[in-house]
């Protein structure tokens, strides 16, 4: 819900930069991660919670609880948002993730998988429970690292999704689903 209130609520000011916007996401996680870690591993994003089950880090069931319940709070983020910011002054897709004219769908995909393989990749490295002693308290600032720095890359291009939960709350409320599937 977070993720999606504040993150989106960066996107949804017509006059943002992309830096703004990379940080609004990377700053959020981050804060995230710090807080609510500890409790419940801040399970926020699909690819992520998919990509912990594949490395044994968490079981189906719980896998499965974790993803619907990310998608509801995504939902329920963009539809605060939707409250919010319903004055006219601000662009009304949400931060919905939309490709940029030049970008295909095949380019749309290759980016969204790189950007989503650098968070997974980061996230399964600095929560290695190997690695604990070795990297003490890094895991807020190094995904937040990541994800702010995806963002620079592919906010421009896609619209930066790289969780499906992220990109499907805006889409829904807003009703913006072209080429939603790409992320």
């Amino acid at each position: 819900m977070l993720l999606v209130l504040i993150g989106c609520g960066a996107c949804v000011n017509p006059t943002a930069s992309t830096v703004q916007i990379a940080l609004a996401f990377g700053f959020i996680i981050a804060s995230m991660v710090q807080s609510i870690g500890h409790v419940s591993g801040c399970h926020i994003n699909p690819a992520v919670t998919l990509g912990l089950f594949a490395m044994g880090r968490i079981g189906l069931v719980k896998g499965l609880i974790y993803m619907v319940t990310q998608c509801a709070g995504a939902l329920v983020g963009a539809a605060i948002l939707k409250y919010i910011v319903n004055n006219g002054i601000y662009v009304s897709s949400l931060g919905a993730t939309q490709l940029h004219p030049s970008i295909d769908v095949g380019q749309g995909i290759a980016i969204e998988a790189i950007i989503t393989s650098v968070l997974v990749l980061v996230v399964g490295a600095v929560t290695d429970p190997d690695r604990k002693e070795e990297l003490g308290n890094a895991a807020p600032v190094a995904i937040g690292l990541a994800i702010a720095c995806s963002h620079l890359f592919a906010v421009p291009l896609t619209g930066s999704g790289m969780n499906p939960a992220r990109s499907l709350g805006p889409a829904a409320v807003a009703s913006t689903w072209e080429n939603h599937w790409v992320r």
